[in-house]
């Protein structure tokens, strides 16, 4: 059986009253309201923390926010586990802050997700 394709969209600080299919004037979400027109639509989820890097850092450990700092090294990533499953995997926009998702790696690539599991990043690293 093939594997399914995963795509995940993590909106940081994008709130369902900015949604244009929801109503707003606000912004428009063009993309957004494509996809919930087709019945893709999440309107009750939770975010690991109310700012965006350790949001994206709770994703990525599956830590809660308040055991972030001194993950233990070797601890489990997201994007590694999918690579072990058989998935490639890229990122691309803002990174979480990879030194406290994964304290192992030297100073100077800490930043870089390529060397946290993602096999291709374009954007900012934190």
């Amino acid at each position: 059986m093939k594997q399914p394709n995963i795509l995940w969209i993590m909106a940081d600080d994008l709130g369902m009253g900015e949604l244009s299919y929801l109503g707003s004037s606000y912004i428009s979400t063009p993309a957004i309201d494509e996809l919930a027109k087709s019945g893709l639509s999440f309107s009750n989820a939770y975010a690991g923390y109310t700012v965006c890097a350790p949001s994206r850092a709770t994703l990525f450990t599956g830590r809660n926010s308040g055991h972030l700092a001194g993950a233990p090294a070797g601890w489990p990533l997201l994007p590694r586990l999918l690579q072990d499953a058989g998935y490639e995997t890229a990122a691309f926009g803002k990174s979480a802050p990879m030194d406290v998702v994964d304290p192992g790696v030297p100073d100077l690539q800490w930043g870089l997700p390529t060397t946290h599991g993602f096999d291709h990043f374009l954007g900012q690293p934190n």
